[in-house]
Parts: structure tokens; sequence; C-alpha cells
């Protein structure tokens, strides 16, 4: 009989430490998934959509598109800090829906890009924090069917004309 209390209590004691890496604070989620994003795991960042969010994008489009623009454009140094939600703000009210604002700065082979956007959470039907995806996470602004091109482009040499006198 001790040893299938001890099995047992193994088994519970490895069912919740499984459990610990899912968060029900909107806080932690939110760096979870800023952090995924900053080390380009974008694998992880996939499994903390919502799974409405999850529906209209398969993992390996979604780890492909991200891939795919950050690689592109050469990004590196990429720094993404959560930035405060003033008290009075709205963004903080709602018991299921939070919205949190950031900042991203990358250096891109078309130089320094800094823009400010906001990551909106909701609550799943298990009380879970997800990730809402929108466009706008990959660059703010972005939208559906929008893409990012790089082009380097050979600048024309422009004539040079004397005007001065050659004495």
């Amino acid at each position: 009989m001790p040893k299938t209390v001890w099995f047992g209590l193994c088994m519970l004691l490895s069912l919740l430490t499984g459990c610990m890496g899912q968060s029900s604070n909107p806080e932690d989620t939110m760096n979870r998934y800023l952090d995924a994003w900053r080390k380009a795991q974008y694998e992880e960042m996939y499994d903390m959509l919502l799974v409405s969010s999850a529906k209209e994008v398969t993992k390996e489009d979604f780890v492909n598109r991200f891939r795919k623009i950050y690689e592109g454009i050469e990004a590196r140094n990429i720094v993404i800090t959560p930035l405060s939600v003033p008290e009075e703000s709205d963004d903080k009210k709602t018991d299921s829906t939070r919205l949190y604002p950031y900042e991203i700065k990358m250096d891109t082979i078309a130089g320094m890009i800094q823009a400010k956007g906001k990551i909106q959470l909701e609550k799943d039907e298990g009380g879970e924090w997800r990730v809402h995806l929108t466009p706008s996470y990959i660059f703010p602004g972005m939208q559906d069917g929008d893409t990012v091109r790089v082009q380097t482009l050979q600048a024309s040499r422009g004539e040079i004309k004397w005007s001065g006198n050659c004495d």
C-alpha cells in the first residue's frame, strides 16, 4: 500500500509541475510572449495563442511568416519592452480582455526601426490568458494581406558640372 500511495503522490506532483508552465496572470503571459518573440522562438509564441487565433493560421505558416520577415530584413538586436498602462486607462478594466502596450526596437538592413504597439490578451474557456493574434504584432500598423519587402536600389550618379574658371 505505501508504494501505491508514493506512486500516486509522484504522479500528482508531476501533473502539478507540468501545469505550472501555464499562467493565469496576464502580465506573466505577456512577458513570456515578449520573451519568446525577442528570442525568435516563434513556435512558443504560437502555443500562447487563443484557440480562435490558432484556427486562423497554422503553426507552420505562423512560424514561417515571422521567420521570413525577420530574416528578410536582417533583424538583430531586437529589444521589446513592455510599457506601463496608466491606472486610469480602460485597457486594464475588463475581466476577460487586457491590452498591454509595448515598444519594439531593432537594427535592420534598412537601419534602426522603432515602433509601439499593443498586445491583446484574452481568457480562454479554461481561464488561462492567451494572445489574440493580429498582424500588427509583426509590425505595428500591419494589416491582413500586407507584406514586408526589402529592396536595395542602385543610385544613379548625378552629373558633375563645373561653373568656375580653370585659371
